[in-house]
């Protein structure tokens, strides 16, 4: 069996780099593939990702509201409670001080009718 020459040592190296070149290419393109697919589904689950961060803020928003209006009603409660106070309060007071004119009124005439007549010059 003759010795390879010099050529076909050099084409079955460059054969042999080739298939190298080949297989790694063949890899790159198998990750790019990959890398594809992984980006689309990243983009998918993102999509997912906001409708559900949209949903939670409209139910967040919503619980927000509610404990709003529920606070809301209570206070109004409370307004027409105390408004209700201040009324009797201001009907009492009214009361005492018509009570207390009443009475004024009564000790004046008394007062004038004993107070002794001026006397005549």
């Amino acid at each position: 069996m003759a010795e390879p020459t010099a050529q076909q040592k050099m084409e079955r190296r460059l054969e042999f780099l080739e298939d190298r070149v080949d297989a790694r290419t063949e890899r790159i393109q198998q990750s790019l593939n990959d890398l594809r697919m992984d980006v689309g589904d990243l983009r998918s689950e993102l999509s997912h990702a906001k409708w559900w961060a949209i949903g939670t803020a409209i139910a967040v928003l919503g619980i927000f509201l509610g404990v709003i209006q529920w606070g809301l009603s209570m206070q109004k409660e409370e307004n027409a409670r105390f408004s209700g106070y201040i009324r009797e309060d201001v009907k009492s007071i009214g009361d005492d001080v018509k009570e207390m004119n009443k009475g004024l009124t009564e000790m004046r005439v008394l007062l004038e009718r004993q107070k002794p007549p001026a006397p005549s010059q």
